[in-house]
């Protein structure tokens, strides 16, 4: 798992493909999740913004909380969300709990005129120059 580690505040942000993203069920990685996941997640889960946190927050020593930034895409919509995952024991994640919903966005063009101005001024004219290197 790509991921940074903010030592001071104790916190790690993975980065993760996942089937689905920003629904109601759970995202699954789309590759499995091993014993080094596993082990990082069980050391100790927090909140991200603790409110009642001291503003002098040291952490350094401390296993970090994990939270994943977890991605979907296919050819219709993009879908992020950054959540920490629960304990698991498998090779997936079993749960999360927190989730907050960053983009769920369409990926559909829509529907214009291509290569027209906005000014009405008609169609633009492209030329195309195919040469041999």
């Amino acid at each position: 798992m790509e991921a940074t580690v903010n030592d001071k505040l104790g916190i790690q942000i993975c980065f993760q493909n996942v089937d689905i993203a920003c629904t109601e069920q759970n995202p699954q990685a789309i590759s499995g999740k091993g014993a080094g996941s596993r082990k990082l997640i069980q050391n100790g889960q927090a909140e991200l913004f603790d409110r009642d946190a001291p503003e002098a927050v040291d952490a350094i020593g401390c296993a970090p909380t994990v939270w994943a930034v977890c991605v979907s895409a296919d050819s219709k919509r993009l879908r992020a969300e950054v959540s920490c995952p629960e304990a698991f024991e498998g090779n997936q994640f079993e749960g999360f709990s927190k989730r907050i919903w960053v983009v769920d966005e369409d990926l559909e063009p829509t529907p214009g005129n291509i290569g027209q101005p906005d000014d009405g001024s008609g169609p633009v004219e492209h030329e195309v120059r195919i040469a041999k290197k």
